[in-house]
C-alpha cells in the first residue's frame, strides 16, 4: 500500500467557486437553486460554500459552489484505490442568529475546463454525497484549521487515476437538500468559507489525500529498424508508466535468454523510445524485448525478432558488357563500355571505363574502322573475363 497526496494548482488543475448571484428582484430560493451561474472566481484566495438572503423578506441574492480539482493522474490506470480523505482548511463560518445550522458535504463537478472556472460550471456540481456524513456547523474548524472529508465508495469511483479528479463543495441541507433556509435580514453570508491554492504562502491549500496499492508499468515492443549487417535500432513504447514514472530500456540477444541491455531512460505514460545496437553478426536472427521498470514492479514487451542483412556479392564472372557508348567530339574521343552487374570490391551497380585514345580532331573512315575495331576488342575482352 502507499499513500500520496495531490494539490490543485494555481495554472491547472484550479480551485474557486461558481455563484449565481443577484440584486434587485431578489429571487425565491428554489428559483437562486435552479438557476444558471452567471459569476465565477478561481484566482482568489478563498472559495465559498454559502448563500446569502435578499433584502426582501423571503428572498435571496447569492448561492455559490466551490469547485476543487486535482491532477491524479500518476496514479495509473491499475491501481486500486483503498481510501481517500479530502483535506479543506476552514477560513470562517456563518449562521446569521443560529437560525439555520448549515452542513456542508463534497460532491461530484464537471466543469468545462481544467484551468479555469466559468460561471456555467454553477449547474455542473452533483448531488450525490461523496462522505456519508455531512460536516456539521458545530464541528466545522476556523482559522485554518482542518476539515477532513473522508470519501466513501462514491468519492473514491470520482478519483480518476488517468486524469484529473474534480470537486464540489456545497452546502448540504439547503443547495442539495431540499429545505429552504429561514430568511433573515442581514449582510453575512449562511455557510461555510475554505482556503484556496492562491492563499498567500500555500500552507492552507486544499489537498487530496489518497491510499492505493500501486501499479507496475506496462510496455510495448514495436519492431525493429535501420537494420543492417551489423547495426539494428530497437524501439518500444510505454503504454502506462504505472505508479511513477519508469526507467525503460530493451534486452537483447541470439536467444529468449537475450544477455544483452541497452542504456535506462526515464519516460513517462504515452511516450516512445529507441535504441541503436551495433556489433552484430550479418545474417543472423536477434531477439529483443522492451522493458519498463520502476520501484512498483517491472513490466515486459512481447518478444521479436530481426535477421541482420547477409549481403552475397556475385563473382566477376557473371558480370557482362551491357552496353557500348561511342562519343565523338571535335577535339576528343570517348568510347564507352557499361559493363552490368555488382562490383565485389565496391557494391556499385555500373562499372564504367572510358579509354580516351589520341585520335585527330576530324572522324575519317580511318577513325571509324579504329572504333570498330576497339569495339570488337573490348567485347571479346569482356567475354573472356579479362
Amino acid at each position: 500500500m502507499a499513500t500520496v497526496s495531490f494539490y490543485p494548482s494555481v495554472t491547472d488543475p484550479v480551485d474557486g467557486q461558481a455563484s449565481r448571484e443577484v440584486a434587485t428582484p431578489f429571487e425565491s430560493w428554489a428559483t437562486l437553486r435552479a438557476g444558471a451561474g452567471n459569476l465565477a472566481n478561481y484566482a482568489n484566495d478563498r472559495f465559498y460554500a454559502s448563500a446569502a438572503p435578499g433584502s426582501i423578506d423571503s428572498t435571496w441574492g447569492k448561492l455559490r459552489r466551490g469547485i476543487v480539482m486535482f491532477d491524479t493522474s500518476s496514479l495509473g490506470s491499475g491501481a486500486t484505490i483503498t481510501a481517500a480523505t479530502l483535506r479543506l482548511r476552514g477560513i470562517s463560518r456563518h449562521d446569521q442568529d443560529g437560525l439555520n445550522t448549515p452542513t456542508v458535504n463534497v460532491y461530484g463537478a464537471t466543469p468545462a475546463g481544467t484551468s479555469s472556472i466559468v460561471a456555467a460550471d454553477f449547474g455542473q456540481c452533483g448531488a450525490t454525497a461523496f462522505c456519508d456524513t455531512d460536516l456539521t456547523y458545530a464541528n466545522f474548524n476556523n482559522a485554518g484549521g482542518i476539515n477532513d472529508f473522508i470519501l466513501n465508495a462514491a468519492g473514491l469511483a470520482a478519483i480518476s487515476k488517468t486524469g484529473v479528479t474534480k470537486f464540489s463543495v456545497r452546502l448540504a441541507k439547503y443547495d442539495v437538500g431540499s429545505t429552504t433556509p429561514t430568511w433573515y435580514s442581514g449582510i453575512w453570508a449562511l455557510g461555510f468559507i475554505f482556503f484556496s491554492v492562491d492563499y498567500s504562502g500555500g500552507q492552507y491549500t486544499p489537498e487530496l489525500i489518497v491510499t492505493y496499492t500501486p501499479v507496475a508499468p506496462t510496455v510495448r515492443t514495436d519492431p525493429a529498424t535501420l537494420v543492417t549487417k551489423i547495426t539494428a535500432t530497437l524501439n518500444g513504447y510505454l503504454t502506462n508508466q504505472g505508479s511513477e514514472a519508469a526507467s525503460c530500456y530493451f534486452q537483447w540477444g541470439t536467444t529468449t535468454a537475450y544477455g544483452n541491455t541497452t542504456t535506462a531512460v526515464s519516460k513517462t505514460t504515452g511516450q516512445s523510445f529507441s535504441a541503436a545496437i551495433t556489433g552484430l553478426t550479418e545474417g543472423t536472427e536477434y531477439h529483443f524485448r522492451a522493458v519498463a521498470t520502476n520501484q512498483y514492479g517491472t513490466g515486459y514487451g512481447e518478444d521479436l525478432t530481426f535477421t541482420t542483412l547477409n549481403v552475397v556479392w556475385p563473382s566477376e564472372a557473371t558480370i557482362r558488357v551491357s552496353a557500348l557508348v561511342h562519343r565523338w567530339s571535335p577535339g576528343n574521343y570517348t568510347l564507352e563500355i557499361i559493363m552490368g552487374g555488382y562490383s565485389t570490391k565496391y557494391g556499385l551497380p555500373i562499372i564504367t571505363k572510358r579509354p580516351i585514345p589520341a585520335l585527330p580532331d576530324v572522324e575519317t573512315e580511318e577513325t571509324v574502322k579504329q572504333t570498330e575495331w576497339m569495339r570488337t576488342w573490348y567485347i571479346r575482352k569482356a567475354e573472356r573475363g579479362e
